[in-house]
């Protein structure tokens, strides 16, 4: 038996360890692919790593999922899996690039340590791409709420790009009063392709009232009654 008994307990003390080292790490990040369980991010330069309890096909084809939206994609298990039982698995990995971070906690000494069995290989061909990542379905989304996210849980409350888009729209209101649904466009940052297209979405979503906390009167977008109890509560 490990000492980890959940994928979100590894996980978390693999975010511990890389917060240590002074990296800033985002949980359950949404991407073309879905969501990667943890993405590190130093300037425009990103790290994917899918976390799993062992080594297993399943991590495998998340990773090979992921590589295409990342500069580096990396896979990470405690440090019971041993490297050269999975040779067959290791040789898929170096030939797409993928990394391999193993360790967590010990049965013989205190702290985290993590060892790199294999080095994730650089994607070069996401430099022609660096300037889609703001906008666009497969560009990746980055928020201050995926920081307290529970990275590896079913239940971890991932949060998809229209439910990013929609706090943020509520707190722009809270901190400027109310707007017009253009203003908002050009102020808030969005998971649309472009700001006219994100323009479109607002007027659907409040027509529709889709939008959570927020709501269209004479023309202005307006904080909902409840939003505005729960800032003051």
């Amino acid at each position: 038996m490990g000492l980890y008994k959940t994928e979100a307990e590894f996980a978390a003390d693999l975010v511990t360890y890389l917060e240590q080292q002074g990296f800033e790490v985002f949980k359950e990040v949404n991407c073309g692919s879905g969501h990667a369980d943890l993405v590190v991010r130093f300037g425009y330069v990103t790290w994917a790593i899918e976390t799993k309890l062992s080594l297993t096909l399943d991590l495998l084809c998340q990773a090979y999922n992921r590589r295409r939206e990342f500069w580096f994609t990396s896979i990470a298990t405690p440090s019971r899996e041993r490297f050269d039982a999975h040779w067959i698995l290791t040789d898929f990995m170096r030939e797409n690039g993928i990394g391999w971070l193993a360790g967590g906690k010990s049965r013989y000494s205190d702290g985290l340590h993590f060892r790199e069995n294999m080095a994730p290989r650089i994607n070069r061909a996401l430099e022609a791409r660096r300037a889609f990542a703001k906008y666009g379905r497969k560009g990746v989304r980055f928020h201050e709420l995926q920081k307290g996210l529970i990275a590896g849980a079913r239940s971890g409350g991932q949060k998809s790009g229209f439910q990013l888009t929609n706090h943020d729209i509520v707190e722009f209101i809270r901190k400027h009063g109310p707007q017009k649904p253009k203003d908002i466009a050009e102020g808030v940052a969005h998971h649309y392709t472009t700001p006219k297209a994100f323009l479109a979405g607002i007027m659907r979503a409040l027509y529709g009232r889709y939008l959570d906390g927020v709501e269209l009167r004479d023309g202005l977008v307006h904080l909902k009654e409840e939003a505005i109890d729960g800032a003051a509560n």
